[in-house]
């Protein structure tokens, strides 16, 4: 018996797995096989087009130069923050309409002091 395993073992029978999903390639982004084998061997580096510069001054992202997925991700992300946004501000409004309706009432006794005019 074996205990340790090394490159020269037999490897054990292992079930394959078949990739049966539907692809996910972007048309236009990618380069096919043959594409990148030729600009290899001429030399030629890949199209790479982001410029991942970080500059404080100017976060951000400059949108031409992202990838598709990238400015799927990044729309979603910030239509996220906006949807939170709105509900935080809705949330706000809702207290602040329910103090003015209370103080309205006269019921100025919220649990808090309420400052006089000599201080």
């Amino acid at each position: 018996m074996i205990k340790f395993r090394r490159q020269f073992d037999n490897a054990p029978n292992l079930p394959g797995v078949t990739f049966e999903l539907a692809s996910e390639t972007i048309p236009d982004q990618s380069l096919s096989l043959r594409e990148l084998l030729i600009n290899h061997t001429r030399g030629i580096a890949p199209p790479v087009r982001a410029n991942y510069f970080y500059d404080e001054n100017n976060p951000h992202p400059d949108l031409e130069t992202m990838d598709l997925v990238d400015v799927q991700e990044l729309s979603m992300s910030l239509a996220d923050t906006v949807s939170s946004g709105k509900d935080k501000l809705k949330k706000l409004k809702d207290a602040s309409t329910a103090l003015q309706n209370e103080s309205k009432d006269g019921n100025t006794d919220s649990g808090q002091a309420v400052p006089s005019g000599n201080v």
